[in-house]
């Protein structure tokens, strides 16, 4: 990198982003999502090995199913102390070696199913804090124009990720060799390593008292910049106002409860649930002419289809009509699958001769519809929902609480599908679903086009600023 000047002036002739920089350093940032993604799709895939092969109960492969979430939940609880101390950069450095202490206690497990819940606690504790930090690090990297496009990376390498381990899974047909295939996903987590190539957002940079690598940061995102880039910056630095007072504004309040909103909804809709015990839903559930894993792949590579188009059409029809539209075709396909299911438990000559093809038809939909809006918005919001005093703490208890109803989830699905029946548990979900199009529809705001200082002005929060006595 070309050395910067003590003295810099920006070129106010050409202002224009190199957005292509932007997108490269959203990628960057987002590996973490891969590593995730190969985490969540790893237990999908080695769910009949620990049921065939380790003769795990029911009760330890929902351990270690759930497991992971629990470990979310502790890596976002410690995020905000972590951020006290290390910046942002170093605190997704430290990522890399938990993965790596995960990924060896299950790759050393064998018989050991406790080595297995500790590895994958550990695999979540790593992926929960990058659940934070990646979006509100490339929210504050990215410019007005490319932020609500640039956020939807994250889930796109989480989708990446669940692929690569349902392809690890397909090809590697070793069903006794569970630690050869845990160790080649393992190796997911090196790709974190190139944010150390990035420099911090210039807001952090900023908020250090820092102005001269703010600029530098700003020249490094945007390939050119202006004074007005590093004046946007500058105001949310100065217009810090005490939380209290925050917190006692109905803007925030409404920001705050849609948030969380749409995460429970993400959460209750099943996917994480789906994703994790996919591969047995399609062995007992039915996949057509396709085998369980056939099934589980070829929705891999949907779901990232779904996010490359979510990422193309989100500036223009915006994340309200993306929410609504997935939601209600998520519902709607659960709600078909439910009655697949129930037809079939009472007539299996029916399913067989006619409705075959209904299982994994209403599965693909399903994903795709949920990557296509659901999916990627309800991460992204946490980027550029929360005015800058409350960011952090917003977006970690926004997480904190998908993850946690998803540990809840998942470790109850077996008890729900038993007593209500696996129809009815897909009806429930696509009620859910149904539910969601239409409050998020209704109350989720636009924010494509805005700075974050243009967002941060819509709370009008107060416009008396607090310079240096300032509480974070």
């Amino acid at each position: 990198m070309a050395l910067v000047p003590e003295i810099i002036v920006f070129n106010e002739e050409n202002v224009k982003p190199k957005r292509l920089s932007q997108h490269i350093s959203a990628i960057i940032i987002s590996f973490s999502g891969f590593a995730l993604g190969v985490s969540i799709g790893w237990n999908s895939s080695a769910g009949d090995t620990l049921r065939n092969v380790l003769n795990a109960t029911a009760t330890e492969i929902g351990l270690v199913g759930g497991i992971v979430n629990a470990g979310a939940c502790a890596g976002i609880f410690m995020l905000p102390c972590i951020l006290r101390y290390l910046s942002y950069t170093s605190s997704y450095l430290i990522s890399i070696p938990i993965y790596l202490f995960g990924w060896t206690f299950i790759c050393l497990a064998d018989q050991k199913v406790w080595c297995l819940i500790l590895g994958r606690f550990l695999c979540g504790l790593a992926g929960g804090t990058c659940c934070v930090l990646s979006p509100i690090f490339i929210s504050e990297m990215a410019d007005k124009n490319t932020r609500v496009r640039l956020l939807v990376y994250f889930q796109l390498l989480i989708n990446c990720g669940i692929f690569y381990a349902f392809l690890v899974a397909y090809f590697y047909d070793e069903k006794d060799a569970i630690w050869r295939y845990s160790m080649i996903c393992g190796v997911s987590c090196a790709l974190i390593i190139w944010i150390a190539f990035l420099p911090e957002t210039p807001l952090y940079y900023l908020s250090i008292n820092d102005e001269h690598s703010a600029i530098k940061s700003i020249k490094w995102y945007y390939g050119n910049g202006s004074n007005n880039d590093l004046d946007e910056y500058k105001k949310l630095i100065k217009s810090k106002n005490r939380v209290s007072k925050v917190l006692k504004n109905f803007n925030v309040i409404r920001a705050i409860i849609v948030c969380h909103g749409v995460i429970i909804i993400q959460q209750l809709s099943g996917i994480n649930t789906l994703t994790f015990y996919a591969t047995v839903i399609f062995n007992n559930g039915g996949s057509g002419e396709l085998t369980g894993a056939q099934q589980t792949l070829v929705i891999g590579g949907l779901q990232i289809i779904s996010s490359i188009f979510c990422m193309l059409v989100i500036d223009f029809w915006g994340r309200r009509i993306l929410l609504a539209v997935s939601g209600i075709i998520m519902g709607l396909s659960m709600i078909l699958f439910g009655w697949y299911i129930n037809v079939r438990d009472e007539d299996p000559e029916f399913y067989e001769e006619s409705y075959g093809w209904i299982p994994p038809t209403c599965m693909v939909i399903y994903f795709s519809a949920f990557n296509l809006g659901l999916g990627p918005i309800s991460w992204s919001i946490l980027g550029d929902t929360f005015p800058i005093e409350i960011k952090t703490f917003g977006a970690s208890s926004v997480a904190f609480l998908s993850w946690f109803i998803s540990l809840i989830a998942t470790l109850t699905f077996g008890e729900l599908a038993q007593s209500l029946g696996i129809s009815k548990t897909m009806w429930l979900f696509g009620g859910f679903c149904c539910l969601g199009a239409i409050l998020c529809g209704a109350f989720v705001r636009e924010t494509r086009g805005m700075s974050l200082a243009d967002i941060q002005h819509t709370f009008k929060i107060d416009p008396v600023q607090v310079d240096n006595n300032l509480e974070s």
